[in-house]
């Protein structure tokens, strides 16, 4: 948590977590050689907030969100499908982006991750540039 010192208010940041292959059940299987992602943004402004992945083409590449302390996800949503590629979601947060075979390229996604903080409600939207290479 940030504690602002004028007002006294807290903020917390929530980062987007990377996960090891295990913890993806059947995503797990054929993640990709190269699966880069990157996100952060704070769970009660929705954004939309950056996040980034770079993949290979054709291989699923996934994350998921966690939060420590006062914070707990209720639920993940895709917001914007991609249009060169799918987006996965499974229960718990967990999410995979996989390019169209043969597709490199960019392509965009959004996801939308709500939950609480403490007695806060709140929605982010994050919004992937996705690089397939």
């Amino acid at each position: 948590m940030k504690r602002n010192m004028a007002s006294g208010a807290c903020e917390a940041f929530v980062f987007a977590t990377v996960a090891v292959a295990a913890a993806f059940g059947n995503f797990g299987s054929a993640l990709a050689a190269i699966c880069v992602r990157s996100s952060s943004f704070h769970l009660t402004s929705e954004g939309p907030w950056n996040g980034a992945i770079t993949t290979s083409s054709g291989k699923p590449c996934g994350g998921s969100f966690r939060a420590g302390g006062p914070i707990r996800f209720k639920r993940l949503y895709l917001a914007t499908p991609p249009q060169n590629g799918t987006v996965s979601l499974r229960e718990g947060g967990y999410y995979s982006y996989q390019s169209k075979p043969g597709y490199r390229g960019p392509d965009v996604f959004m996801l939308r991750i709500c939950g609480t903080e403490q007695t806060a409600e709140g929605c982010a939207n994050v919004r992937y540039s996705v690089t397939v290479e």
